[in-house]
C-alpha cells in the first residue's frame, strides 16, 4: 500500500491577500482534507507533526518509510497558476505528471508546469519521490479568495491525480447512510431531494467550496448536510456563511 507523507507549509508569516488567513493555516487544512481523501482511496498517510521544522519533517518522512513525500504550499511574489517541483530526471514520473495535470485542470489560472528544483531540502533530502506542490498564488486577492473557497476541492484534485497514476477508480466523498449519527444536535441542511443524483451534485458543489458535505437518506429523501453542532449559534453562523455562497439553508434540531 502506497505511503504518502503530507508536509503542509509552516509559514505563518505569509499572509493571504484575502481574509485573515496565512499560508500555513490554509495548507494544513487542505492536507487534512487530502489525508481523509487519500485514506478513502486506499492510501496510507502521515501528516507532518505540527510544529516540526523542515529538517524534522524530512527525518520523520524518511524514518516512516514514505513512498511519496508531498509538500504543499501556495505561492507568492507575483504570478499565477499551479507549479509542481521535483528532483532532476523525475519530470515524467507518473505521480509528478498525474498530480500536476489533475490540479492544473482544477485551478482557475494559467499554470506553471513541472520544474526541476534540487535546491529545496524536501526535494533533495527525502528518500521518497518528492511531489512538491505550489497551488496558486495567495498574494493576489482574487486567487487567494479562490484558494480559501476551494480548500477541499484542491485536496480532492490532488488525490484524483494519485489515483489516476495508480490506475485506481477514484472514490468521491459521497457515501449515503440512513442516519447521520448526530442525534440531538443542531444541523445545517442545504438541500433535500427525491433523486440521489441531485443530492450528490449539490454535495459536490458544497465540497468544492470547502464544506464538509454529507448525504444521508431518510424515508427515501436524500438530505445534504454541511454541519452538526451542540451549540445552535455555531449552526446559525455556518448557515449564514453558506447563504453567502448561494445555498438555501435550514437549521433544525433532531
Amino acid at each position: 500500500m502506497t505511503k504518502i507523507y503530507l508536509s503542509p507549509s509552516s509559514q505563518n508569516d505569509n499572509k493571504y491577500a484575502y481574509g485573515d488567513y496565512t499560508e500555513a493555516q490554509v495548507c494544513r487544512k487542505v492536507c487534512e482534507y487530502e489525508k481523509k481523501a487519500l485514506e478513502r482511496n486506499g492510501y496510507t498517510t502521515k501528516l507532518a507533526t505540527a510544529g516540526y521544522n523542515i529538517s524534522q519533517r524530512i527525518n520523520e518522512s524518511n524514518l516512516w518509510g514514505a513512498d511519496i513525500h508531498q509538500p504543499l504550499h501556495t505561492n507568492a511574489g507575483g504570478g499565477d497558476g499551479t507549479l509542481v517541483m521535483c528532483w532532476s530526471g523525475c519530470q515524467n514520473d507518473k505521480y509528478i505528471k498525474s498530480v500536476y495535470e489533475s490540479l492544473a485542470s482544477y485551478t482557475p489560472t494559467k499554470d506553471d508546469g513541472i520544474k526541476v528544483n534540487t535546491s529545496l531540502a524536501e526535494v533533495a533530502q527525502t528518500k521518497a519521490m518528492c511531489v512538491y506542490i505550489e497551488a496558486e498564488f495567495h498574494d493576489n486577492s482574487t486567487t487567494a479568495k479562490w484558494i480559501v473557497n476551494n480548500m477541499k476541492g484542491i485536496a480532492e484534485a490532488i488525490v484524483k491525480g494519485y489515483c489516476k497514476a495508480d490506475g485506481k477508480t477514484y472514490k468521491a466523498d459521497s457515501a449515503i447512510s440512513t442516519t447521520d449519527g448526530t442525534k440531538g444536535m443542531y444541523k445545517v441542511q442545504i438541500g433535500a431531494y427525491q433523486k440521489k443524483s441531485n443530492a450528490e451534485a449539490l454535495g459536490e458543489r458544497a465540497s468544492k467550496l470547502g464544506y464538509d458535505a454529507y448525504i444521508y437518506s431518510v424515508n427515501g429523501v436524500y438530505r445534504v448536510q454541511i454541519g452538526a453542532f451542540k451549540d445552535e449559534k455555531n449552526a446559525d453562523n455556518l448557515a449564514g456563511m453558506a447563504q453567502k455562497n448561494g445555498f438555501d439553508t435550514y437549521v433544525y434540531k433532531e
